[in-house]
């Protein structure tokens, strides 16, 4: 696998990152370029099904987003972005969303007032390559470890 992520980051730097997927004028060299990729993140898709089994890294929140999302906007998700290190390895980032089903706007409100910037976190890494990792129980877990929101300030909750 590691082959594979040193060709396709030969063939970006030779046709260029980004652009778009089909593009008859690069040949069968960026198509095959393209496949690759396909299948490393397939790969890395895959290998987190076995997460549980990862080792645990203890990492910080460095951000908290909530995103109005959908053509009317009345979805709405929370967005917590990670890092960790690896022994003296590092840093690594990740991030993890979550998305409620019943009363949206009002569940990621409040689930963003619990959730604090450099709070601790557990992160689960994939031994051979911790950039791929995932937040141990998601941010289910984080917000069920969090607790009630925490008395004061509405503004100053908003802050954080």
């Amino acid at each position: 696998m590691e082959t594979a992520r040193r060709f396709l980051a030969a063939c970006n730097r030779f046709y260029g990152a980004g652009g778009s997927a089909v593009n008859i004028n690069w040949g069968w060299r960026r198509t095959e370029c393209l496949m690759i990729s396909m299948f490393t993140d397939l790969y890395d898709a895959i290998s987190l099904l076995g997460s549980w089994r990862w080792p645990v890294a203890e990492g910080k929140i460095t951000e908290i987003t909530s995103e109005r999302l959908g053509r009317d906007r009345a979805q709405a998700r929370l967005a917590v972005a990670y890092e960790f290190w690896v022994e003296r390895d590092g840093p690594y980032t990740g991030e993890c969303f979550w998305r409620p089903a019943l009363s949206p706007l009002r569940r990621v409100a409040s689930a963003r007032r619990k959730v604090r910037r450099s709070a601790g976190v557990r992160v689960r890494y994939r031994p051979d390559d911790p950039s791929v990792n995932r937040l141990d129980g998601g941010v289910a877990r984080l917000l069920k470890e969090a607790g009630p929101q925490r008395p004061g300030n509405a503004a100053q909750n908003r802050m954080n």
